[in-house]
């Protein structure tokens, strides 16, 4: 009975969907633990909830959380679906809504397809890819034979060329040394706009930690993948995503895709040869890469520099997350006072041209009442008997003729 509870207290409790957050969490996993023990975890949580173990009272919880479980596990067993949900974090929809993780496996589409998505990433949107499933198999299969794969040796690179949605793959020899302090892997390319990946399997060909390529921020440079299979905690820096809100500038979004990866103690089961592969997620053509390893060195000095530097980029995250925040607020504020001044200046607008048509209904009233005035003026002296005609001025002559004052005219109201 004392076991039973014990292994009771051990369960972790699963929530229902609706209030799931963490698919880890829901299995009682860590987020660097492997397949084995991912499967290991549902097994035992589908027994304990599966509905043909309980009927009667509290059957219909037993159901949801059972679904609850088998979702968590679909998305965590698949390795593309896996990578994409470690990607976006935890996720507040319920488990069972994983569509939205869901990639682009570029082998099976067209030419066609691929060139729209190569169009669509020029512009800046990444376009999230998976592993294709050939691949996959193809892991599974050198794992039980990994001794006819070829040999990566510590320090020494190699170089070669892969196709669209192809790999390949090499084997590692992990010394005593390396089973403890663990492994780095590092690759580049020779263009661009390459995208590719590192894969590193466990015994089973089960991808075990991959990593994506990187653009640096110097344009001169290529792309570069660094992996490291460590037993410390380390940070996975993604490609960029566009921010969420159109109105954001994209400096807010550019470490939403940066990945906690958990200690990996030990870094690897066993000694002996570890299956890992250069893997092509370019969409248009194929590329040409160099891969090497090396043993991991991990002295207190070069791991406080790297703590010191994950520890910036979380407070970079922290601090871009604020600032967005804080863009928002202010952005809202001045599209709300836009808006009002853009209505006080159509009333501005609209008072100048009433202003203009008073001014005319004014000159018009102006000129009316002057029009009535000279009608009473003219009437007045029409009435009046007509002045005696003054006598006409001597004549000039000579030269101060021409300065000489016209005689008035007739109208004797002219100038009044």
């Amino acid at each position: 009975m004392a076991d039973s509870a014990a292994a009771e207290a051990s369960t972790p409790a699963v929530a229902a969907p609706a209030a799931a957050q963490d698919l880890y969490a829901v299995l009682g996993c860590a987020k660097g633990d492997d397949a084995p023990v991912l499967t290991k975890r549902y097994r035992k949580l589908a027994l304990k909830y599966h509905p043909d173990r309980n009927r009667g009272e509290g059957q219909e919880e037993a159901a949801e959380k059972f679904r609850a479980v088998s979702d968590a596990y679909a998305v965590l067993s698949d390795p593309n679906r896996r990578r994409q949900y470690d990607l976006h974090g935890s996720t507040t929809d319920e488990a069972s809504q994983t569509h939205a993780f869901e990639s682009v496996d570029v082998k099976s589409q067209s030419w066609a397809t691929r060139f729209l998505l190569a169009q669509v990433s020029k512009i800046g949107i990444p376009v999230p890819t998976t592993v294709a499933a050939d691949v996959l198999s193809k892991a599974c299969e050198l794992s039980a034979s990994i001794a006819s794969v070829p040999l990566l040796i510590p320090g020494a690179p190699t170089r070669g060329s892969v196709k669209i949605g192809s790999a390949a793959f090499f084997r590692v020899t992990i010394s005593n040394s390396m089973q403890e302090r663990g492994l780095l892997l590092a690759a580049s390319s020779k263009r661009r706009n390459d995208k590719f990946r590192i894969l590193v399997f466990d015994s089973k060909g089960n991808i075990r930690r991959q990593a994506e390529s990187l653009q640096p921020e110097d344009r001169k440079r290529m792309p570069r993948c660094r992996l490291f299979v460590v037993p410390v905690p380390t940070l996975l820096v993604g490609a960029p995503f566009p921010a969420a809100q159109e109105n954001l500038p994209p400096v807010c979004a550019a470490l939403d895709t940066m990945e906690e990866r958990a200690a990996m103690a030990p870094p690897f089961e066993q000694t002996g040869d570890v299956l890992v592969a250069f893997y092509s997620d370019n969409l248009l053509s194929s590329l040409e890469y160099t891969l090497a390893c090396a043993p991991a060195v991990l002295d207190e000095g070069r791991l406080a520099a790297l703590e010191a530097s994950a520890a910036g980029l979380r407070e970079r995250k922290e601090a871009l997350t604020a600032f967005g925040e804080r863009f928002t607020v202010s952005f809202d504020d001045y599209v709300a006072k836009k808006a009002a001044l853009d209505e006080a200046e159509a009333r501005l607008r609209a008072l100048q041209d009433e202003a203009r048509a008073q001014a005319e209904e004014n000159s018009k009233a102006r000129s009316d009442h002057a029009a009535a005035e000279r009608g009473i003026l003219d009437a007045a002296f029409a009435e009046c008997a007509a002045p005696p005609a003054p006598p006409p001025p001597p004549k000039k002559k000579g030269f101060l003729a021409a300065f000489a004052t016209p005689p008035p005219s007739g109208d004797p109201l002219e100038g009044l």
